[in-house]
């Protein structure tokens, strides 16, 4: 008896079927690994590839506690940072990779609940605004966004120890940045080695100063990763970026970290040196081999860090000048090269037949003596400042140790000004004027300083002091000035100029 069409048809169908499941059942897929399990796999192999010439000092850390370690994490972030391992090159540790996938992290339900947290009860300016930059605004990462590698234990922990003050908010909030690293700090220190967790806060903090991750979670255009640029660095390293270590504001060799020459140093050989001038010689500085001669003599004329003179045939050096000298004995006035002169000009300024004197801009000649022109006007260089290690809470200054982003406004009487921020450093320098076209008058009745730590929303006070100015100061010479703890502020010192305007 032959079956129908249909029967055959049926039987045909539920046989493919049949097979298909054996087959399915005999060659099941492995399901796809975690991201803890995927990120801790790239690390290792990381490390591996780079274990003949850039593995760094945490490479066996890592690998030997990675599982414990990612089990503290958001796996969110893991995902982010996995691919930037991949493609990681050897120039720098592959676990900074975690650091530049914060700029493309969303922050998890419990960071954004402690984010609300500490922007209402702790910060002194708080509301939306603050919510929004806590994490960070733009390109620019927020205080939080060092928080956002965590899973929701550390950040609880952070979250219940830090956004409540029984001072409030003036003490709450400049106390943050530490309580903020002591507890994340310590949730890891619960799980893992301490070496374990200074290789994975390190990373983070350099990570973050790299540029802006790529779309596959960390990665360069190029493939590679963003990395330090600095192995074999012949120069200075600033920011992870090799420069060539001739320049005043970055100076330095064989790949160290770069340093801005302050008080009238430039960068010589590499090195910061102090080139004879106004702001160390009192007397004159040799054109030949720059030294400072002090001794003056007709080969050598001078004051003040001029360049030395020699003085024509039969004249004499008197008071860094070259004079005429039988000028001395006959003149009321002054004595130049060129004679005897009135002495009641800024210009030459004298009086008994004493070499003439150059008041300088800004000062008047009176009875033979330079003064301050109560009406000239001047500008105020702040040129430097040295900021202590811990901020007013004996704390860090930023999360996870950083230091101060400085920034400077100032004030005399109805004159106001500023100067823009230097980032990271407890020794700031600027070049340009704080307050410009005052009068002396008023620098010497209020020359205030106001020194701020700027993050994205959460500016706190470095410290603020009035600088007493004395006319002795309007000389154009460098001087320094130690001011003291203000109210929720630290003691710091300062060199500035004050110049004609």
């Amino acid at each position: 008896m032959s079956l129908s069409k249909g029967v055959v048809r049926a039987i045909g169908i539920a046989g493919t079927t049949l097979g298909v499941l054996a087959a399915c059942s005999a060659e099941d897929p492995a399901p796809p690994p975690s991201p803890e399990a995927s990120f801790c796999s790239a690390l290792t192999d990381a490390y591996a590839k780079c274990s003949s010439g850039g593995a760094t000092s945490c490479a066996d850390t890592m690998r030997a506690e990675c599982t414990k370690m990612v089990g503290l994490l958001n796996a969110s972030i893991l995902s982010a940072a996995t691919p930037c391992i991949q493609s990681a090159t050897c120039s720098s540790d592959p676990l900074q990779c975690v650091g530049t996938a914060l700029r493309k992290a969303k922050p998890t339900a419990a960071q954004t609940e402690l984010a609300t947290h500490f922007c209402d009860s702790c910060a002194t300016v708080g509301g939306e605004p603050c919510k929004t930059a806590f994490f960070g605004a733009g390109s620019v990462p927020g205080l939080g966004v060092a928080l956002l590698p965590f899973g929701d234990g550390p950040i609880k922990a952070v979250d219940s120890a830090c956004t409540k003050n029984p001072l409030g908010k003036a003490a709450c909030q400049p106390a943050f940045p530490s309580c903020l690293t002591l507890n994340a700090t310590k949730s890891l220190a619960e799980t893992v080695s301490p070496d374990a967790a200074k290789c994975l806060i390190t990373a983070i903090k350099e990570g973050l100063t790299k540029g802006p991750a790529s779309e596959d979670g960390g990665a360069s255009e190029d493939g590679g990763s963003t990395t330090n640029d600095c192995e074999g660095c012949a120069g200075c390293c600033k920011d992870g970026t090799c420069l060539s270590g001739t320049e005043t504001d970055a100076c330095g060799i064989d790949g160290a970290s770069c340093e801005s020459c302050t008080g009238g140093a430039t960068c010589k050989n590499s090195q910061c040196v102090t080139v004879c001038g106004p702001d160390n010689c009192t007397g004159c500085c040799d054109p030949g081999s720059g030294a400072c001669v002090t001794t003056a003599s007709s080969t050598s004329c001078g004051k003040g860090g001029v360049t030395c003179l020699t003085c024509a045939t039969g004249q004499a050096c008197e008071n860094g000048q070259c004079i005429e000298p039988t000028c001395k004995s006959s003149c009321t006035g002054c004595c130049t090269a060129a004679g005897c002169q009135p002495g009641t000009e800024a210009p030459a300024c004298g009086a008994g037949g004493n070499a003439c004197i150059d008041c300088g801009g800004g000062q008047m000649c009176a009875a033979g003596k330079c003064g301050l022109n109560p009406s000239s006007k001047w500008d105020f260089f702040l040129v430097s400042a040295t900021l202590p290690a811990k901020n007013a809470n004996n704390g860090e200054w930023d999360a996870f140790n950083g230091l101060p982003d400085t920034y400077v406004t100032a004030t005399s009487l109805t004159t106001t000004g500023s100067l823009p921020t230097v980032n990271d450093t407890l020794k700031p320098t600027w070049t340009t004027a704080a307050l410009k076209g005052v009068t002396s008058t008023s620098l010497k009745a209020q020359t205030k300083l106001e020194l701020w730590d700027a993050d994205v929303a959460f500016t706190d006070t470095i410290g603020a002091c009035n600088v007493v100015v004395n006319d002795a100061d309007f000389d154009g010479s460098l001087r320094s000035y130690n001011c003291a703890a203000s109210a929720g502020g630290v003691p710091f010192k300062i060199t500035y100029r004050i110049k004609p305007n």
